[in-house]
């Protein structure tokens, strides 16, 4: 943990609160009097982080689906987005008849 300076006491001594490792909250001391200000910077910055990762979390839930016919260049595609390519053409080896499909699919395969 580091040591963060946050005030000055009376005489002007420096006086220094611990910080949380990842995101440096604030940790006061024991012998520390509660103070309104650290709580809410504590508060804007798990806030903050949190909507980070809300929004990171919802690009990796809502998979792209790429339409047979067209394409997203890589370059354009987004860091640890799912992309799945639709098309009606077996792609790996093997023959058309190891191709497995349910009726309900609505797949055609093409020989």
């Amino acid at each position: 943990m580091k040591e963060e300076i946050i005030d000055v006491d009376e005489r002007g001594n420096l006086l220094a609160a611990e910080s949380t490792t990842n995101y440096g909250l604030i940790k006061p001391g024991q012998d520390d009097f509660y103070n309104v200000d650290d709580f809410n910077q504590n508060m804007d910055t798990i806030d903050k982080q949190l909507k980070v990762n809300e929004s990171q979390i919802k690009n990796l839930s809502s998979p792209y689906v790429i339409p047979e016919g067209t394409d997203i260049p890589v370059k354009d595609r987004i860091k640890g987005k799912m992309y799945f390519k639709v098309t009606s053409r077996q792609s790996s080896g093997g023959t058309i008849d190891s191709v497995k499909v349910s009726p309900n699919m609505g797949i055609k395969i093409q020989e």
